[in-house]
């Protein structure tokens, strides 16, 4: 049975999520180059997400978030047998090596997180006919907003079919991107409650979390800010989950855990964003 978009099970003002403290987010991301390259990258990234604790709401069904930011369709393709092993293909990248654990020679499997990018563009590819979509995850942007010395690099890149790009990877001209792992321990987001005492409630309290949250800001922050948008859109996701994720100068809204491989809610939001307006998309028409 196809699965397209659902009504949430009660109306999105009535979800539960923690309120969004009234401040600019946009002040919030680092605006400007930090040219430090001696800081360890993942604890600049932890750096970011520091400052940001409170501006995380969520999480939402992904049928409420779609019936939120977008019309609803009826003409998405199918979200059949097929499709869906295309999707599951995703979570079975990677190969076998020797490896040792303690000492001991052991045969664990070995999986390279880029392993999962072309069977990711491979499975969206239908979902997604105004955009080219671009592996990015090898490709620093120097150039972007906040780049922390070593540039940007979003793991996969969704760019408007008439868009210009100066590089592979620039930020300047992102749609959207996803953000991809291939620990599910790397999930910034707790979907029960929070993770250990003090920790802020729905955000997970972990190095990888802090890191993973740092980072997801980072990319939205510099596209934000080398944009003119009133909001924009990411996808964090691993070998069978992910979730979708609103960012404006306001808070950020993110949509609870969900397995790609069964659910359509991952094509339903690249097929819905492909087809709307600038508008729904987070441009600032206000701008001529």
């Amino acid at each position: 049975m196809d699965h397209h978009l659902s009504a949430p099970s009660q109306p999105i003002s009535a979800l539960k999520a923690s309120p969004v403290k009234t401040r600019s987010i946009g002040s919030r991301y680092p605006q400007a180059t930090i040219p430090d390259s001696d800081v360890d990258r993942d604890k600049r990234f932890k750096n970011v997400d520091g400052d940001l604790q409170n501006v995380y709401v969520g999480p939402f069904e992904p049928s409420a978030f779609l019936e939120k930011y977008f019309p609803q369709r009826d003409d998405m393709p199918k979200f059949d047998d097929e499709r869906k092993e295309a999707f599951k293909s995703v979570g079975r990248s990677g190969g076998t090596n020797k490896g040792t654990k303690k000492g001991k020679k052991a045969e664990k499997q070995v999986r390279d997180e880029k392993d999962m990018y072309r069977p990711m563009v491979d499975a969206l590819k239908d979902f997604c006919p105004d955009f080219d979509i671009e592996i990015t995850g090898n490709f620093q942007d120097t150039r972007a907003v906040v780049h922390f010395g070593g540039g940007l690099k979003p793991d996969i890149i969704f760019y408007g079919k008439s868009s210009f790009r100066g590089q592979r990877t620039d930020l300047m001209a992102m749609e959207t991107h996803i953000e991809m792992k291939l620990d599910e321990d790397a999930d910034g987001f707790a979907d029960g409650h929070a993770t250990s005492e003090g920790a802020v409630p729905f955000l997970r309290d972990s190095d990888k979390a802090r890191s993973t949250r740092g980072q997801l800001a980072s990319y939205a922050g510099s596209q934000l800010a080398s944009q003119f948008r009133t909001h924009a859109f990411s996808v964090w996701a691993t070998g069978t989950s992910a979730r979708l994720i609103r960012w404006d100068r306001g808070g950020v809204v993110v949509s609870t855990k969900f397995d790609y491989t069964k659910e359509s809610y991952l094509a339903d939001f690249f097929w819905c964003l492909s087809h709307a307006d600038p508008a729904a998309r987070g441009y600032d028409e206000s701008v001529t």
